[in-house]
């Protein structure tokens, strides 16, 4: 009725103008900087213009503002301490060179890949009071390219917004193009940031070799805007995100992670409902993840929340095409998946394995497998109802049974069974729920992690004790 159709109106509307907002606030803030940075950028053309330059000296000039240009927008990727380090020993060269407002410039020359090397041979170039005009006009040069990126940006995504409604109305017009996730993920960045600069450090831990995807593209960045804001909402603008993105057969998967505060875990079965926030009144919509939900879901993916305290992952899975969405599942969480370096420390840490689903038969994984962790020095703890022993420990019908402390919970059970066990391992206070080869329960797992444990997921405990300890 007419009543539905308007409140649907003022839905659409209030996401739009939620979605419009990060890239006109971007727009204007750097059309406002721009414009001091500009007058800076104009004296000191000035004092360049009077220093009578050789044909070599206008020639390296040339130089410089070409890599201010292209350096505009991608800044060296360099980690906080490396960075610090870097301003530092600028800063202490032109501290030197009693060049003024060092600790102003210095950051400058570190985002042009500047060096100290760098100095000398400009030193060398332009000798005297000339190379401190020569830097500040350099820096300005940047500036001014780095701004200009960020209006362009700016501007492009509200036309790229405004193209997603077109397509929200006419979704059969709507247009599907192979994308780079990094150029989008990239180019969210520079639009939020100046929410970023201040106090938030941002880890970009990419897959060099990831294919372009087919989707939606423009309504793929509105995702990654909104998961980034939120983010940095989160930790009150101070703290680390990091964004990873990895393929996994015919899947590609993007996380961004904070070390915010978290959400509880009965907050997490809401945030992807239409007009939930935590956030304070006027401050959020609850449309963002709402939205984000539905653009993901029509490229054909799935998107994902772990959290707790300290570290909170969006993860959201794509398929490189639409074909494959329809005749594939979205790969395991990965976070259930540690890298190396976590399964060789959780191994090394871990000495007491209470095993849910031992087997009394010696030729079942179920038993050899527990047998072989037994050979290399773990204690093994057998949990099944229907044995009373088993590798020489009595057993127990459950983990509550359990007299002594256990590192670890190996599960040989169907994934049903998972929630209970996963349950009873948190009660137990148990470190590690590791998942057995063929094991697979993300709600189980999820449940784990936000309560602390470690965890693995889909993973053979012998495989990775001989690949991690014996093969070497």
């Amino acid at each position: 009725n007419q009543s539905e159709k308007m409140a649907q109106i003022g839905t659409l509307t209030a996401g739009i103008a939620h979605e419009l907002n990060n890239p006109a606030a971007a727009a204007r803030r750097g059309a406002d900087q721009l414009r001091e940075t500009l007058s800076d950028l104009q004296r000191l053309q000035f004092r360049i213009g009077k220093l009578d330059l050789t044909e070599a000296q206008t020639a390296r000039l040339e130089e410089l503002e070409k890599t201010g240009s292209q350096q505009a927008g991608r800044p060296i990727e360099v980690n906080p301490l490396e960075r610090s380090d870097r301003q530092a020993e600028i800063e202490d060269w032109l501290d030197d060179q009693e060049i003024e407002d060092a600790w102003e410039l210095a950051p400058v020359l570190v985002d042009l890949g500047c060096r100290p090397d760098t100095l000398d041979e400009l030193a060398m170039t332009f000798p005297g009071s000339s190379l401190a005009d020569v830097l500040m006009w350099w820096g300005a040069t940047y500036n001014a390219q780095l701004l200009l990126v960020e209006i362009s940006q700016g501007t492009t995504r509200i036309g790229e917004i405004v193209q997603a409604l077109k397509s929200y109305s006419y979704l059969d017009q709507a247009a599907v193009q192979f994308v780079d996730l990094h150029e989008g993920l990239d180019n969210t960045l520079v639009i939020l940031r100046s929410k970023l600069k201040e106090g938030v450090s941002v880890y970009r831990e990419y897959d060099p070799d990831l294919p372009r995807i087919q989707a939606y593209g423009s309504e793929l960045n509105q995702v990654w805007t909104n998961l980034i804001d939120n983010a940095v909402d989160a930790m009150d603008g101070k703290g680390e995100i990091y964004i990873r993105t990895q393929q996994d057969g015919d899947w590609i998967t993007v996380e961004i992670e904070d070390n915010g505060p978290g959400i509880s875990e009965e907050l997490q079965t809401k945030v992807f409902d239409p007009f939930f926030t935590t956030k304070p009144v006027g401050k959020g919509t609850g449309l963002g993840l709402n939205t984000s939900y539905n653009i993901v879901n029509k490229n054909g993916g799935v998107i994902r929340l772990s959290s707790r305290p300290g570290k909170t992952i969006f993860q959201v899975c794509l398929p490189v095409n639409f074909e494959t969405a329809r005749s594939s599942t979205p790969p395991a969480k990965w976070l259930y998946q540690p890298d190396d370096e976590t399964l060789r420390a959780i191994l090394e840490d871990t000495h007491t394995i209470a095993v849910v689903g031992l087997s009394g038969r010696p030729e079942v994984p179920a038993h050899t497998v527990p047998a072989f962790l037994q050979e290399h020095g773990y204690r093994i703890l057998p949990v099944n109802p229907n044995l009373d022993e088993a590798l020489g420990e009595k057993a127990v019908p459950d983990l509550l049974s359990l007299s002594i402390p256990v590192d670890m919970v190996l599960v040989f059970r169907r994934s049903e069974a998972l929630p209970e066990i996963a349950g009873q391992a948190v009660q137990i206070g148990a470190k590690t729920l590791w998942m057995q080869e063929g094991v697979i329960n993300e709600q189980a797992a999820t449940s784990a992690y936000n309560a602390g444990l470690q965890v693995v997921m889909n993973l053979c405990a012998r495989a990775t004790h001989k690949r991690l300890f014996m093969e070497q």
